[in-house]
């Protein structure tokens, strides 16, 4: 009898484990597509809140997800990274998002849209918990589509007004 507990118990750690490994493998493979000196800005094992209104992202169910993951920007390239692959890659050229702000302390958020020919624009909204999510906020700016930028207030809380501006 103990034995067969013993041999559950560490069927059960070395299952976790394995599951671990394997969502670190697919953070970092995904990562290495961008060159670790051309790197602005990366963060690795950030508390992440996927909410994808009908964007589809790759492994995230609708509606709110939770997960651990990285981010990591260049020049080029805002990647966001889970152990459920690539969640979104958005070179300088797409414009895919349409709001990248600081609403709390350690709190970023970036919102976008992802364009489906066949059932119009998906939308989603990340929350990161960072240390520096003001310099983040500050950073994702060449990202952020220039028609919204500043619609949605100020980059970081405390700093003028949260509520929408209008134009």
């Amino acid at each position: 009898m103990l034995k067969g507990v013993l041999a559950v118990g560490l069927l059960m750690v070395l299952t976790g484990l394995a599951l671990r490994g394997w969502g670190y493998f697919v953070r970092h493979r995904a990562l290495k597509v961008l060159p670790a000196a051309s790197r602005v800005r990366s963060a690795h094992g950030v508390s992440l809140r996927i909410h994808d209104q009908g964007a589809r992202l790759p492994g995230m169910a609708p509606g709110a997800n939770r997960t651990r993951g990285d981010l990591a920007l260049t020049d080029e390239r805002l990647m966001v990274v889970c152990k459920r692959g690539v969640v979104v890659d958005l070179r300088l050229g797409s414009q895919g998002l349409t709001s990248a702000r600081c609403p709390g302390p350690g709190k970023l958020v970036l919102e976008g849209e992802i364009s489906r020919p066949t059932r119009g624009p998906g939308f989603f909204r990340i929350e990161a918990m960072l240390d520096d999510a003001p310099g983040w906020a500050e950073a994702v700016q060449v990202h952020v589509r220039e028609e919204t930028r500043g619609r949605y207030g100020s980059l970081v809380a405390g700093v003028g007004s949260l509520e929408p501006t209008r134009s």
